[in-house]
């Protein structure tokens, strides 16, 4: 009535249909031999009874098949489809594991590769131990800049805040600070210093020139000035106040910080020399007393726009002192070490570059002074991965300064526009006179 079960079990469902059929078809086609010898023959009632039999027979082993075997069927294919899935997920792990094994290889090659090739590199590390202190250093001179043009400000628009805030005690500290400082007496031949003619020795400066040969009188003249005892020579403050080279030109570090209430040589000399180059002369204030108009809102307004026209004629001025401002002195020792290297005298790398140096002078050793040290060039006799490694910390330094002079550049374009308007305003000026006569 069936077939074996495990037969059964391996026979998927289209197999089933057809062998069901056949089964059914050679079941009739044996009824009908068997009955073919019957007497009678094939039609005869006996014949017939045996072919019905044999019918009832079959149609009970295909039902018994459909009860029996399409259950079973459907159960073993929603097994085989599970376990293809299960093992299609293994599989993928498989692959999956594969691939981290193949890259974790690469990168343990690629780490005993570098390891192999490393070298250590003294030229590499002279490029970061020169940069310990940039950052801080051009946040000094910042604030530098910033207190200085404040200051500026202030003097010119006679703030209260300021020492001297009218114009008439301006100019008198102004004349003191000349005479007792920086006034040389050699100068109109002699006449400064009160001349060979006068028996006193003196004249406008406050050393004469018998001082210039008295000793005593120097040391006098030195502790009036409080020049301290490291340099108290006073003639190395003559004309300060007028020497932009000496003062600020080829010199990279100055002793400048605004933050506390000590005033150094050099704040005094840079102040002093920015009031000679930018508003002399300054525009006289307001008479605002009681008994005095007030001032016109045209009278108002040219005068601000003088003043506005100085604060951008100084902005490269206080640019260029912001820059040599004292940094953190934390890269010194490099910096010192750099400058040897190229063949400074000792005495006068302190003198160059501060014990403080400013991020100007950490610029000048890092795009120009470590480039001129012969071990420079002997340690481009390296490793091919250590000059690379060179050659990207020199453009990083190349990206730097590249971005100060563009900052140099924008304030030339304001200036150049600051000029371009004045001499527009002689003409318009000459336009409106005309406009009116019509």
């Amino acid at each position: 009535p069936g077939l074996p079960d495990d037969l059964s079990s391996n026979l998927p469902g289209n197999l089933l249909g057809n062998l069901l059929g056949n089964l059914s078809d050679g079941l009739l086609d044996g009824a009908l031999d068997g009955v073919s010898g019957l007497q009678g023959g094939p039609t005869s009632p006996l014949a017939i009874q045996a072919l019905q039999e044999s019918q009832q027979a079959t149609l009970g082993n295909i039902a018994a098949i459909q009860q029996n075997w399409l259950t079973i069927l459907g159960q073993i294919t929603n097994q085989l489809t599970a376990i293809s899935t299960i093992a299609t997920t293994h599989i993928g792990s498989f692959f999956d594991a594969g691939h981290q094994q193949n890259v974790q290889l690469k990168l343990e090659e690629n780490y005993v590769r570098s390891a192999q090739k490393f070298r250590p590199s003294a030229a590499l590390c002279r490029f970061g131990s020169v940069r310990t202190s940039l950052s801080s250093s051009e946040l000094r001179g910042d604030i530098a800049r910033t207190l200085l043009a404040k200051a500026s400000t202030e003097r010119q628009l006679h703030n209260e805040n300021h020492v001297q805030y009218r114009i008439g005690d301006e100019l008198t500290a102004r004349l003191e600070n000349f005479q007792n400082r920086y006034c040389n007496p050699l100068h109109m031949a002699g006449e400064a210093g009160g001349g060979e003619s006068d028996a006193e020795g003196r004249g406008i400066c406050a050393i004469s020139l018998n001082d210039l040969t008295d000793p005593g009188a120097q040391n006098i003249l030195s502790n009036i000035l409080n020049l301290g005892d490291d340099n108290n020579d006073p003639t190395r403050l003559f004309d300060r106040d007028i020497n932009y080279s000496e003062v600020l030109g080829h010199r990279l570090t100055l002793d400048i910080d605004l933050t506390n209430i000590e005033n150094t040589d050099d704040e005094r000399d840079i102040f002093a020399l920015m009031n000679n180059l930018y508003g002399y002369k300054l525009v006289p204030s307001f008479n605002i007393s009681a008994n005095a108009p007030l001032p016109s809102a045209q009278d108002m307004m040219e005068t601000r726009s003088i003043w506005a026209g100085r604060s951008l004629a100084r902005s490269s001025f206080l640019h260029i002192a912001g820059r040599k401002a004292a940094g953190t002195g934390e890269s010194t020792p490099f910096l010192l070490d750099i400058a040897r290297n190229t063949g400074f005298p000792e005495d006068t790398m302190i003198d160059l570059l501060g014990t403080e140096p400013s991020y100007e002078a950490q610029m000048e050793v890092m795009t120009k002074k470590i480039y001129q040290d012969p071990n420079f060039v002997t340690s481009l006799i390296d490793t091919p991965e250590n000059v690379r490694r060179q050659e990207t910390a020199i453009l990083a330094s190349k990206l730097m300064l590249d971005r100060d002079i563009n900052q140099a550049l924008q304030r030339r374009e304001l200036i150049v526009s600051a000029i371009l308007n004045e001499l527009l305003g002689a003409e318009e000026n000459q336009t409106r006179k005309a406009l009116q006569n019509k």
